[in-house]
């Protein structure tokens, strides 16, 4: 076996279809240039957490490998993706850490399996997953995402003009604070809400059909804006957002530009990234800057 091996894998965006995914509406997602990255060697283990623990306990079942030999390698580490910020971090760390291990072993994942293994590991950060972190974490590119049942859901590569479309736009992911709750209590909210609300099983299908216009959209060559403003109304709706994303969103809409959260959002505090585009990238950036928000290019 090496003595040293390291895996990769991308923090994610998605342009549309939060929530409404988990309940099989259409998404598009894709990767961002931040990543996390998983070293091991031989040298002595530090202490892990109980997830990593758990992580390591479904990967040895998975490939009938030994649970005390793995705890006994050292992990090491390194990112400059958020974490807890809507950006799928924890997707990519356990993606990075499965691909890391399956070189130190020798060892060969098709995708389908890559994607079940990461999958039924993301259930334990997020509960009810929609499984796009972890489709975008095994293919590594934009996708059409649809959760048609939660072993087997259908993922169309975005056409090269929709995704020509998004490279030339500029987008900016925008930090508009830390969540306070975490991402599988903000499913849980919107699923205790939606039960008792038919205008929330409204709100969600309506994200589904703006996520299919916005596809439409970017297939012809025309990045959606007005498209993104309405998605990020919805999400608003079903009360996701926070009210310092809310006003960040409106300054960057008063210098024509648009906004939306790009993960799971976020109620009492901040809601994590939010996604930003402009016609004119310097004008948005010169904004950004101008307010000292923490941002970065999606590209």
């Amino acid at each position: 076996m090496p003595s040293i091996i390291s895996g990769s894998a991308n923090g994610k965006i998605i342009l549309s279809g939060e929530h409404a995914g988990v309940y099989g509406y259409p998404m598009i997602a894709g990767p961002i240039s931040k990543m996390v990255t998983v070293s091991i060697n031989n040298d002595q283990a530090d202490h892990y957490d109980k997830l990593f623990l758990q992580l390591l306990d479904i990967f040895s079942k998975k490939f009938n490998l030994n649970l005390k030999e793995l705890k006994k390698l050292n992990y090491q580490i390194t990112s400059d993706l958020p974490r807890k910020s809507g950006l799928g971090s924890s997707a990519a760390y356990i993606g990075a850490l499965f691909r890391a291990l399956a070189s130190y072993f020798s060892l060969t994942i098709t995708k389908p399996e890559f994607f079940a293994l990461l999958q039924k590991s993301e259930m334990i950060f997020h509960g009810n997953s929609s499984g796009v972190d972890a489709a975008i974490v095994t293919s590594g590119k934009f996708l059409v995402f649809q959760k048609k049942s939660a072993s087997n859901p259908q993922q169309k590569t975005l056409f090269p003009l929709a995704l020509k479309t998004l490279k030339h736009t500029p987008l900016y992911a925008v930090y508009s604070g830390s969540a306070t709750e975490s991402t599988k209590e903000l499913v849980d909210l919107v699923a205790s809400t939606t039960a008792i609300s038919a205008r929330k099983k409204t709100t969600l299908k309506s994200i589904g059909q703006i996520t299919k216009k916005i596809q439409t959209s970017l297939e012809n060559g025309i990045f959606p804006f007005q498209l993104i403003q309405k998605n990020q109304r919805l999400l608003e709706g079903l009360g996701v957002v926070s009210l310092t994303a809310q006003k960040i969103i409106s300054k960057i809409e008063s210098i024509g530009g648009v906004a939306k959260i790009t993960g799971a959002g976020g109620v009492k505090t901040g809601s994590g990234y939010l996604l930003a585009a402009h016609l004119d990238g310097e004008i948005l950036e010169n904004f950004l800057q101008s307010q000292k928000w923490e941002f970065f290019s999606i590209f």
